[in-house]
């Protein structure tokens, strides 16, 4: 599920402590976590993309990210740890009282790239389950799945037809002219409450 680390021991635990100070802030103050970002290593300063998921007692409690670098990977940690838990619009924000119980994983992304195929039902042999994520583009709709979602969609063509549905298309979806995959691998750690 993962790619080669391209972050240390130390450059993980200090984003995922950023991330749990910006959840922690949030629940009492709309101001963001500031951190001196000249005491931050360099690796941390460069654009990457990511997502930031939260779990309560092994349940989904939020999920935001990013496809595309646009800013600096510490920057994006914290925002999207934000969003993860106030603006996710699938579940209520995250309340003082259960900030502390969350689960926090960060993904960082690779670049995505075309997952190339003459026709759709060669990705369902050409897909890594459980290694890449992916990026499906159709009737003028966009979603993605990390990696992680293999876990519970471990077969391809479920895995594409939750990945259309995601998107606001049919199952088959991902089977119509037009439709195109893309495909990217993630660094992922974790952090329990």
């Amino acid at each position: 599920m993962a790619m080669p680390p391209t972050l240390s021991e130390g450059e993980r635990e200090l984003l995922l402590r950023l991330a749990r100070e910006t959840i922690l802030r949030g629940t009492v103050s709309s101001a963001h976590v500031r951190p001196n970002a000249g005491e931050l290593p360099p690796a941390l300063h460069n654009p990457r993309a990511c997502f930031v998921t939260l779990h309560q007692h092994g349940a989904l409690r939020g999920c935001i990210g990013t496809l595309t670098p646009r800013e600096p990977l510490f920057q994006a940690v914290m925002e999207n740890a934000y969003g993860a838990a106030f603006k996710d619009m699938r579940f209520a924000p995250v309340a003082a009282d259960e900030a502390s119980t969350l689960e926090i994983e960060i993904s960082v992304l690779s670049e995505p790239h075309p997952l190339e195929a003459n026709r759709p039902e060669e990705w369902l042999e050409k897909l890594r389950p459980g290694i890449d994520g992916a990026i499906l583009r159709g009737g003028g709709r966009t979603a993605t799945f990390l990696p992680q979602v293999w876990e519970k969609l471990p077969a391809p063509a479920d895995f594409l037809a939750a990945l259309s549905r995601k998107a606001g298309l049919d199952p088959d979806g991902w089977r119509e002219p037009g439709a195109r995959l893309m495909t990217y691998q993630v660094e992922s750690f974790e952090s329990k409450p």
